[in-house]
Protein backbone atom coordinates (compact mmCIF):
# COMPACT_ATOMS: atom_id res chain seq x y z
CA UNK A 1 0.00 0.00 0.00
CA UNK A 2 1.50 3.51 -1.27
CA UNK A 3 0.05 6.58 1.31
CA UNK A 4 0.80 9.78 0.75
CA UNK A 5 -0.50 12.73 3.45
CA UNK A 6 -0.43 16.84 1.90
CA UNK A 7 1.48 18.72 3.92
CA UNK A 8 -0.50 21.39 6.08
CA UNK A 9 1.10 23.90 5.26
CA UNK A 10 0.35 23.83 1.40
CA UNK A 11 -3.58 23.06 2.73
CA UNK A 12 -3.88 26.02 4.57
CA UNK A 13 -2.17 27.96 2.22
CA UNK A 14 -4.62 26.57 -0.91
CA UNK A 15 -7.52 27.46 1.41
CA UNK A 16 -6.31 30.83 1.95
CA UNK A 17 -5.95 31.44 -1.92
CA UNK A 18 -9.13 30.12 -2.78
CA UNK A 19 -10.87 32.20 0.17
CA UNK A 20 -9.32 35.25 -1.19
CA UNK A 21 -10.37 35.01 -4.94
CA UNK A 22 -13.66 33.66 -3.81
CA UNK A 23 -13.70 36.99 -1.93
CA UNK A 24 -12.19 39.71 -4.53
CA UNK A 25 -14.53 37.57 -7.00
CA UNK A 26 -17.73 38.82 -4.80
CA UNK A 27 -16.15 42.60 -4.10
CA UNK A 28 -15.56 42.65 -7.93
CA UNK A 29 -19.20 41.70 -8.88
CA UNK A 30 -20.51 44.20 -6.74
CA UNK A 31 -18.27 47.42 -7.99
CA UNK A 32 -19.19 46.13 -11.34
CA UNK A 33 -22.91 46.07 -10.84
CA UNK A 34 -22.48 49.62 -8.84
CA UNK A 35 -20.51 50.98 -11.87
CA UNK A 36 -23.00 49.36 -14.35
CA UNK A 37 -25.65 51.20 -12.46
CA UNK A 38 -23.70 54.53 -12.75
CA UNK A 39 -22.75 54.81 -9.39
CA UNK A 40 -19.70 53.76 -9.03
CA UNK A 41 -17.07 55.91 -7.30
CA UNK A 42 -15.31 59.33 -7.64
CA UNK A 43 -12.32 58.26 -6.12
CA UNK A 44 -10.70 57.64 -9.53
CA UNK A 45 -10.04 54.88 -11.89
CA UNK A 46 -7.01 53.58 -9.76
CA UNK A 47 -9.24 53.15 -6.47
CA UNK A 48 -12.04 51.31 -8.57
CA UNK A 49 -9.14 48.54 -9.90
CA UNK A 50 -7.32 47.91 -6.69
CA UNK A 51 -10.73 47.27 -4.61
CA UNK A 52 -11.42 44.01 -5.46
CA UNK A 53 -8.00 42.72 -4.36
CA UNK A 54 -7.99 45.10 -1.15
CA UNK A 55 -11.64 43.53 -0.99
CA UNK A 56 -10.52 39.99 -1.32
CA UNK A 57 -8.07 40.14 1.18
CA UNK A 58 -9.94 41.69 4.09
CA UNK A 59 -12.97 39.10 2.99
CA UNK A 60 -10.53 36.32 3.00
CA UNK A 61 -8.76 37.68 6.47
CA UNK A 62 -12.44 38.00 7.89
CA UNK A 63 -13.46 34.42 6.47
CA UNK A 64 -9.97 32.81 8.75
CA UNK A 65 -10.54 34.46 11.61
CA UNK A 66 -14.71 33.77 12.03
CA UNK A 67 -14.64 30.37 10.09
CA UNK A 68 -14.93 27.50 12.28
CA UNK A 69 -14.34 24.91 9.77
CA UNK A 70 -11.28 23.00 10.87
CA UNK A 71 -8.23 22.44 8.34
CA UNK A 72 -9.00 19.40 6.63
CA UNK A 73 -5.57 16.68 6.73
CA UNK A 74 -6.08 15.39 3.01
CA UNK A 75 -4.54 11.63 2.59
CA UNK A 76 -4.38 9.44 -0.43
CA UNK A 77 -3.73 6.09 -0.22
CA UNK A 78 -3.72 3.00 -3.10
CA UNK A 79 -3.27 -0.81 -3.09
CA UNK A 80 -3.45 -3.23 -5.76
CA UNK A 81 -7.59 -3.01 -4.91
CA UNK A 82 -8.75 0.60 -4.80
CA UNK A 83 -7.71 3.96 -4.92
CA UNK A 84 -8.64 5.62 -1.52
CA UNK A 85 -9.03 9.66 -0.47
CA UNK A 86 -9.57 10.67 3.06
CA UNK A 87 -10.50 13.83 4.03
CA UNK A 88 -10.33 14.63 7.87
CA UNK A 89 -11.43 11.17 8.69
CA UNK A 90 -14.21 10.44 5.70
CA UNK A 91 -13.08 8.28 3.14
CA UNK A 92 -13.83 7.77 -0.38
CA UNK A 93 -12.04 5.03 -2.60
CA UNK A 94 -12.39 3.65 -6.24
CA UNK A 95 -12.32 0.35 -7.20
CA UNK A 96 -9.81 -0.15 -10.13
CA UNK A 97 -12.16 -2.12 -11.85
CA UNK A 98 -14.34 0.87 -11.73
CA UNK A 99 -11.86 3.45 -11.72
CA UNK A 100 -12.34 4.77 -15.87
CA UNK A 101 -9.49 7.41 -16.28
CA UNK A 102 -9.13 11.49 -14.92
CA UNK A 103 -9.52 14.72 -15.43
CA UNK A 104 -8.56 18.24 -14.27
CA UNK A 105 -11.21 20.34 -12.99
CA UNK A 106 -11.28 23.45 -14.93
CA UNK A 107 -12.35 25.96 -12.01
CA UNK A 108 -9.64 27.41 -9.20
CA UNK A 109 -7.53 26.03 -7.69
CA UNK A 110 -7.82 23.04 -10.02
CA UNK A 111 -8.20 20.03 -8.66
CA UNK A 112 -7.94 16.37 -9.89
CA UNK A 113 -11.52 14.24 -10.61
CA UNK A 114 -11.20 10.58 -10.77
CA UNK A 115 -14.02 8.98 -12.80
CA UNK A 116 -15.96 5.44 -11.97
CA UNK A 117 -17.74 3.81 -14.46
CA UNK A 118 -20.72 4.18 -12.34
CA UNK A 119 -21.32 6.80 -9.28
CA UNK A 120 -20.13 10.20 -8.90
CA UNK A 121 -16.40 10.88 -9.58
CA UNK A 122 -14.19 11.78 -6.49
CA UNK A 123 -12.55 15.02 -6.81
CA UNK A 124 -9.17 15.16 -5.12
CA UNK A 125 -7.32 18.59 -4.04
CA UNK A 126 -4.48 17.47 -6.36
CA UNK A 127 -1.74 20.82 -6.32
CA UNK A 128 -2.07 20.21 -2.18
CA UNK A 129 0.84 17.12 -2.50
CA UNK A 130 3.75 17.90 -3.01
CA UNK A 131 5.58 17.71 -6.52
CA UNK A 132 7.26 14.22 -5.61
CA UNK A 133 3.89 12.53 -4.47
CA UNK A 134 1.86 14.12 -7.37
CA UNK A 135 3.87 12.39 -9.72
CA UNK A 136 3.57 9.21 -8.39
CA UNK A 137 -0.39 9.50 -8.45
CA UNK A 138 -0.25 10.49 -11.80
CA UNK A 139 2.30 7.50 -12.56
CA UNK A 140 -0.28 5.28 -11.37
CA UNK A 141 -3.37 7.16 -12.38
CA UNK A 142 -2.04 6.39 -16.19
CA UNK A 143 -0.92 2.97 -15.84
CA UNK A 144 -4.40 2.12 -14.53
CA UNK A 145 -6.56 3.41 -17.18
CA UNK A 146 -4.35 5.19 -19.65
CA UNK A 147 -3.92 8.92 -20.67
CA UNK A 148 -6.08 11.75 -19.05
CA UNK A 149 -9.21 11.96 -20.50
CA UNK A 150 -10.10 15.59 -22.44
CA UNK A 151 -11.74 18.07 -20.30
Amino acid sequence: MIAFAAPRSRVVLRRALAITLEAALAFGTILLLLYLSKRHTVLGVWIDAAAPAVGGVVGALLAILIGTKPIPQLQVTWDRDAFRYRVSGEERQVLWPEYKGYRFTWGFPTKLKLLRATGRPIVVDFFAFDEEQRAALLTELSLRAGKALPN
